[in-house]
């Protein structure tokens, strides 16, 4: 995988274990984790920074790369990603819950990247 993929993955873990102390962390490390998803697949589909999010979630379907269970999750997760990314007030985030959409995150992510997997 990319390195800006595997950066964007530990800039999140550190964030994670930072907001244990610094609880504002906590969006941000999910942010960083949506942002590493979506590199992710840009890459895997060879797909310039002009397609939008949906649009990549429709190729992924399409090739039959998850399943359609999957790519409902994936398409959950992109209006999740749009509340932080385009935030109408400030995005409130527990940490059982940035540990959870985390971790899916990271499944994604592996499916597509196998060496980005973590133990």
């Amino acid at each position: 995988a990319p390195l800006a993929l595997g950066e964007l993955l530990g800039i999140s873990d550190k964030l994670l274990e930072t907001c244990v102390i610094h609880y504002e962390f906590v969006a941000i490390a999910v942010e960083k984790s949506f942002q590493a998803q979506e590199l992710a697949m840009r890459i895997y589909l060879k797909a310039g920074k002009s397609v939008m999010l949906k649009e990549l979630i429709k190729r992924l379907g399409d090739r039959g790369t998850f399943t359609k269970e999957e790519i409902e999750l994936l398409d959950h997760g992109r209006r999740l990603r749009n509340s932080f990314a385009h935030p109408k007030n400030a995005v409130a985030y527990s940490l059982i819950m940035a540990i959870t959409t985390i971790r899916t995150i990271r499944m994604f992510v592996s499916q597509l990247f196998p060496e980005t997997a973590t133990s």
